[in-house]
């Protein structure tokens, strides 16, 4: 499914009854179905009362909004709710997109409604995606913030890690946020070389994924071993290793970078095994 983003987020207090709904309550959204993936419907969430719904944009010419429901509220028992992190595997890249970006700007709408620079309220500008103070006019948009993650490779194996906040036994490649002043080059030498003691060369650029958890946007990499010895940092990971194709360890569940990155290296190994075979 294709997603395209919409320029101004407008929020109102209805949507058409063919539109898209991406429903959250905090960190869960709601759908009609699991498998396969079917979002809610304008038509269906028609009966919630008090819905303020966020213009995001179109996923296959469908009008899209996104809508953050309290607590409180209660939804009919036919609705599916699951974890959105636990939902991306089952997403294509344009749902993901859309419920991206839903989950990113209702999150920011909560957290801005009074200005950071003096307190009054504020409201949605009419030709950005922004909200504007009523009082002093200063303009408040989106936090994105960029990170990078890194397939860091050696000969025929790649450098995975289990982070302090992963569960038992889950590896993945290594990621961290860009400093101010700081390249995405330069941030991907130190990330690696802080959290595993490793310096790296040949760094490429392999692709990009929103990843709104809070609100970040991962872009990926990959890049060569150049020297040092791998050496967990003990703070952010606690254990790091080299791994063959054939012999990993947990990897991240299909949908995220994390999993891209590793998935690309499988798919290298098997093409150079193919290439000897022959």
């Amino acid at each position: 499914m294709k997603f395209t983003v919409a320029k101004v987020s407008e929020c109102n207090s209805s949507c058409p009854e063919n539109a898209i709904v991406l429903l959250f309550k905090k960190r869960r959204i709601y759908l009609r179905s699991t498998e396969p993936v079917k979002f809610l419907s304008g038509l269906e969430v028609s009966g919630l009362p008090g819905l303020e719904y966020m213009s995001m944009g179109t996923l296959d010419d469908r009008q899209c909004f996104g809508v953050m429901i309290n607590d409180d509220l209660q939804v009919p028992e036919n609705f599916c709710d699951m974890e959105f992190r636990d939902a991306i595997k089952l997403f294509d890249q344009g749902s993901f997109a859309a419920a991206s970006r839903a989950a990113q700007l209702l999150s920011w709408k909560n957290t801005h409604k009074f200005c950071n620079n003096c307190g009054t309220a504020t409201k949605q500008s009419p030709v950005e995606t922004a909200v504007v103070c009523v009082k002093c006019g200063a303009a408040h948009y989106p936090k994105i913030c960029p990170a990078v993650i890194v397939s860091v490779l050696h000969e025929d194996k790649i450098l995975l890690a289990h982070n302090r906040n992963f569960r038992p036994g889950l590896f993945s490649t290594i990621a961290g946020f860009v400093e101010a002043g700081e390249s995405l080059e330069d941030c991907v030498r130190r990330e690696v070389l802080e959290e595993v003691g490793v310096n790296v060369r040949d760094i490429k650029y392999f692709d990009s994924q929103s990843w709104p958890f809070p609100n970040s946007l991962m872009l990926g990499f990959t890049a060569e071993h150049e020297s040092g010895e791998i050496r967990p940092d003990g703070t952010e990971i606690t254990e790091a290793d080299w791994f063959t194709a054939d012999a990993l360890p947990e990897i991240p569940a299909p949908g995220s970078i994390s999993r891209s990155l590793i998935d690309d290296f499988i798919d290298r190994n098997k093409s150079k095994a193919k290439s000897k075979s022959k």
